[in-house]
């Protein structure tokens, strides 16, 4: 019997959507349902989310959260997290990071879980609206040598604008040692590189914005059209046509001034890196992991790479516009 899998997606603006359903239509081996979901705000959307997959919880096999701006890289994708869970019996979600465009490295992530083990219940709330997915047993990869999903390549400036709010609108809620900071000196030092880079300058400056100035901390700044969204893209675009002076005033008040905006000391500071460097031994741990994963794959006749297969579109991979 065919595996099925329900595909839900919240989009606003997202330029690579249409490569995303591209993507999605490439996969073999399974059929695929999606469902798009349009107009709402970040927590309205989590809770449509919430409601599809309730309704399809015993009309297909397994449910995966892709976002609008993410594109799978392999046509195999979702024959593989099927012979992931078959092979797992006990596992009913697995969460795997994206090579995101913004940081310039991976971040969380995709989500996919039995349809069967969707929570018959969910408190859906600021800051962590997603976090009823969490409620799902299962196990999260936080680094894999083989990268699955693209996020973000190639972005509108709204777009953009709207990673650098959400990230800094979760940090500041969430606290000084809390892995958004570290996505954000991710976006500083990606954008450090690359200063001219128009799509990391909207998403640098947002956030820097959103950091400073209080009233653009609300939820309601992520809502495309609202007051606040639009005054706030229009501030970022005459950051980014400053030009040069201003990224170079930038460079030199550096990152740590920005988390010290937050009222945050330099000791904080001291304990996120160490945080940083913490993870960054962990994810040695999960590259064990999942080489003890594709081993066990490996032991059930099932070949890792055969399943993943060819590329959905090789160009998709060579450039970030």
């Amino acid at each position: 019997m065919i595996c099925k899998f329900l595909v839900i997606t919240a989009m606003t603006d997202e330029s690579q959507f249409s490569d995303l359903c591209r993507s999605i239509e490439h996969q073999v081996d399974v059929q695929t349902t999606h469902e798009v979901i349009t107009g709402k705000g970040a927590i309205e959307a989590e809770r449509e989310i919430y409601r599809i997959s309730r309704l399809f919880h015993d009309k297909v096999d397994f449910i995966i959260r892709l976002d609008a701006d993410m594109v799978l890289i392999h046509v195999g994708f979702f024959r593989f997290l099927n012979e992931y869970f078959k092979v797992n019996k006990n596992v009913c979600r697995v969460s795997l990071p994206v090579e995101d465009y913004f940081t310039g490295r991976q971040i969380m992530g995709v989500h996919c879980w039995r349809a069967s083990s969707t929570p018959v219940d969910a408190k859906i709330d600021p800051p962590k609206p997603e976090a009823w997915i969490d409620r799902i047993s299962g196990r999260t990869f936080f680094n894999t040598p083989v990268a699955f999903v693209k996020h973000a390549w190639g972005p509108s400036n709204s777009q953009a604008v709207r990673f650098g709010l959400h990230r800094s609108i979760k940090a500041l809620s969430a606290g000084p040692f809390h892995g958004h900071w570290s996505t954000l000196r991710a976006l500083y030092c990606n954008w450090y590189k690359d200063s001219s880079e128009p799509g990391l300058c909207y998403a640098m400056y947002s956030a820097l914005i959103a950091i400073s100035e209080e009233k653009y901390r609300e939820w309601s700044v992520l809502s495309a059209g609202s007051k606040e969204n639009v005054e706030i893209i229009s501030k970022v675009a005459d950051f980014v046509k400053s030009g040069v002076l201003f990224r170079l005033l930038l460079k030199k008040f550096g990152f740590l001034n920005i988390y010290r905006i937050s009222n945050y000391g330099y000791l904080q500071y001291l304990m996120l890196l160490c945080r940083e460097l913490l993870k960054d031994i962990r994810s040695l741990f999960e590259k064990l992991k999942w080489i003890w994963m594709i081993g066990l794959l490996r032991r059930k006749g099932v070949d890792f790479h055969a399943l993943l297969g060819g590329i959905v579109n090789k160009s998709d991979l060579t450039s970030k516009k």
